[in-house]
């Protein structure tokens, strides 16, 4: 078995960022991933409100990150967690090796919810997304949908009617879950129309997204669009922790002002955590306390 100060279960902005922190504190860390350096930051291509930045793509910075990582020496791993155990020792196993750790830091985040419908993976990325700020610029004087009723679906409306030819609302029901303000205010654009007590059933097209099949009320209706953007909410990314007694609030794990859990020794950053704001920015800032509080507590 081998044996590492910390491990870092996420690759993403987070968990990169603590990797680079502690590496500097001369302390040895191993970042261990089943995806992309980066995580959900490749799907997002446009960035505007990260600091030192006037746009970004976040490929791009998620590459950089990476980099700086690589030029650390720090040991990267691409294998996916299959297993936590955190009786007596810190213990993480994947599908090809066994690892035990001093501390150990979950930078899993977390995903968009997707209706798994067809097409969706698909044209994932050709038209279907789940960040109308992100990619809404690409859909620059085109049709498009939002796909959602939440106040976060019609904040991606709001946006979009700005740039795009016209935005549906496709909402499940009968109402939207927001402010009446906030209603009217969509109401009254003149380039958004809202379909209630609509579904999406497919999401058609070969190369790129041309329309959608919706049941409204009972009956097929199709609409043609070139983007979607999903906006059903997200869910918790760390999948590994129904062997383990991790205080969370609906999968989000909840953590004190040092980014540690309810276990000692263990902690949680970025989007995995139970929090009012999921940026970039305050991945980051997790990350530099996280490691902050390990280097200050473990390693003097």
């Amino acid at each position: 078995m081998e044996k590492r100060d910390v491990i870092i279960i996420g690759a993403g902005i987070a968990g990169m960022t603590a990797a680079i922190y502690l590496k500097r504190f001369n302390i040895d860390v191993l970042l261990l991933e089943k995806g992309i350096p980066g995580g959900q930051l490749n799907n997002t291509k446009n960035i505007k409100n990260y600091p030192g930045f006037l746009e970004a793509d976040g490929s791009l910075l998620a590459k950089n990150i990476y980099k700086q990582v690589q030029d650390l020496n720090i040991d990267y791993f691409n294998e996916e967690v299959i297993e936590v155990t955190l009786d007596n020792k810190k213990i993480i196993k994947t599908k090809g090796k066994e690892y035990e750790c001093n501390q150990l830091i979950l930078a899993t985040g977390r995903v968009p919810r997707m209706l798994k419908i067809p097409g969706e993976d698909r044209l994932l990325g050709h038209g279907v997304s789940y960040c109308a700020v992100c990619d809404g610029f690409f859909f620059k004087g085109k049709n498009v949908a939002v796909i959602g009723g939440s106040s976060s679906a019609l904040e991606s409306a709001i946006y979009l009617s700005k740039i795009v030819n016209k935005c549906y609302i496709i909402c499940k029901k009968l109402f939207l879950k927001v402010e009446v303000g906030t209603i009217k205010e969509v109401e009254n654009m003149p380039n958004v129309e809202i379909i209630y007590e609509s579904n999406v059933k497919e999401f058609i097209g070969e190369e790129v997204l041309n329309s959608l099949l919706l049941d409204v009320k009972g009956e097929e209706k199709e609409i043609k669009v070139s983007g979607a953007f999903i906006n059903v909410g997200y869910e918790p990314n760390f999948n590994v922790n129904s062997n383990i007694d991790l205080e969370n609030d609906n999968g989000y794990l909840i953590v004190n002002k040092n980014c540690e859990t309810n276990i000692s020794g263990v902690f949680a950053i970025g989007d995995a955590i139970k929090k009012d704001l999921y940026q970039l920015t305050t991945a980051v800032g997790e990350a530099a306390i996280a490691a902050n509080y390990i280097k200050k507590t473990y390693y003097k």
